[in-house]
């Protein structure tokens, strides 16, 4: 599982890989507590990833 941080990214098209994901969506990180609530990340991996990241970025 691979989770990426990008800044100053343009969508250009809908993911084209769906053989290893339930859904894929641009999501802003200011909405990752609210997803996490809500149960709607997928896997352990991406949720300790964002947690840590969020967490260790505080301002």
């Amino acid at each position: 599982m691979d989770v990426y941080l990008w800044r100053g990214a343009e969508h250009i098209g809908d993911p084209t890989d769906t053989e290893e994901v339930g859904r894929v969506e641009w999501v802003p990180l200011s909405r990752v507590n609210e997803l996490a609530q809500r149960q709607e990340l997928l896997g352990s991996g991406t949720l300790v990833a964002l947690l840590y990241y969020l967490n260790s970025h505080k301002a």
